[in-house]
C-alpha cells in the first residue's frame, strides 16, 4: 500500500512541473512563444510525456496491486482447510479404505447396508478386503471401530460371527440397524457413510452396491465433512439395536446368537 501512495505522489509531482514548465525561468524558453510551430510541438511532447508517465504509473499501480492480491490469496488459501474429492470404483474404494483403517489413529466408523452379507459375491478383492478389515479391529486395539449392518435374514448369520470373532475386544462395538427398508429393496433409506478419523470420509454405494457405472463411491477429504459424516453416523447409531458394546455381547447380541443356533447354524460360522 505504501508503494501506491509513492507512485501517485511522483506522478502528480512530475504532472504539476510539467504543468509549471511555461512559468518557471529555466524551463520557459522551451516553449517558444514566439514561434507557433515550435511551441504546439512543444505542447504535442509534453503531452506525449505526461501520457507515457500517466501510463507508467497505472501499470505499477496494477502489479503493484496484482502483487498485493496474490499476497492475499495465499494467505487466505493457507487459512482454509484442505478439501479433496474422488470418484471411487468398489475396488479402488477397497484399497483405499483398508490403507486409511491401517494409519487410523482416533476412530473409525463402518456402515454396510446391503441385504446380503459380503460373502454373497465374490470378488477376491472383496474377500480378501473383509478378511484384512476384521484382522484390523482385532489388531488396532488403540483405534475405536463401530460398525452398523443393515438387518436382514441373509446378513444375521455374519453378524453372528462378527459377534463372537469381536467379543472381549473392547475397542470395537456392532450395532444392526433395523428401521430401513425390507430386505427385498436392494438399496437402503439410509446412506452408507464411512468415517476414519477427523478428516477422512467416503459416501459408498450411493446408487448401487456391485459394480455398475463410471463410480460407485465418493472419497472426501475434509474435516469438515468428516465431522458432519460422523454426526449423521452417530445419528443411524441411535435408531440401531446394539449387540456388541465395547466387546461385549448385549441383550441384543444374546438373543440374535440364540436365532442363529435356533436355526441350526453355528455361532461362529
Amino acid at each position: 500500500m505504501k508503494r501506491r501512495y509513492i507512485i501517485i505522489a511522483l506522478t502528480l509531482l512530475l504532472d504539476a512541473f510539467l504543468a509549471c514548465t511555461p512559468f518557471i525561468s529555466a524551463t520557459a524558453p522551451i516553449w517558444h512563444r514566439e514561434d507557433p510551430v515550435r511551441f504546439f510541438g512543444t505542447l504535442a511532447s509534453l503531452v506525449a510525456i505526461e501520457f507515457a508517465i500517466l501510463t507508467a504509473a497505472l501499470s505499477f499501480l496494477a502489479l503493484d496491486a496484482s502483487a498485493d492480491l496474490h499476497v492475499q490469496v495465499s494467505q487466505l488459501d493457507s487459512k482454509l482447510p484442505p478439501v479433496v474429492v474422488r470418484r471411487l470404483r468398489d475396488f479402488q474404494f477397497y484399497s483405499q479404505f483398508r490403507a486409511a483403517v491401517e494409519d487410523a489413529k482416533n476412530s473409525v466408523r463402518i456402515c454396510y447396508f446391503a441385504p446380503y452379507p459380503p460373502s454373497e459375491v465374490r470378488y477376491p478383492d472383496r474377500d480378501k478386503y473383509y478378511r484384512e478389515i476384521l484382522d484390523l479391529m482385532k489388531k488396532k486395539q488403540n483405534v475405536s471401530f463401530k460398525r452398523i449392518i443393515r438387518d436382514s435374514a441373509p446378513n444375521q448369520l455374519w453378524i453372528a460371527s462378527l459377534i463372537n470373532d469381536l467379543d472381549g475386544r473392547p475397542n470395537n462395538d456392532v450395532a444392526v440397524l433395523r428401521q430401513d427398508l425390507p430386505a427385498e429393496h436392494p438399496m437402503p433409506l439410509a446412506l452408507s457413510v464411512q468415517v476414519v478419523d477427523q478428516d477422512k470420509a467416503w459416501l459408498v454405494a450411493i446408487d448401487t452396491h456391485e459394480r455398475e457405472g463410471e463410480f460407485r463411491d465418493i472419497y472426501i477429504e475434509s474435516s469438515d465433512v468428516a465431522l458432519a459424516m460422523a454426526g449423521y453416523f452417530d445419528r443411524l447409531w441411535t435408531k440401531s439395536a446394539t449387540v456388541l458394546d465395547r466387546g461385549r455381547i448385549t441383550q441384543d447380541g444374546r438373543e440374535l446368537l440364540d436365532r442363529i443356533q435356533a436355526l441350526g447354524a453355528p455361532n461362529g460360522s
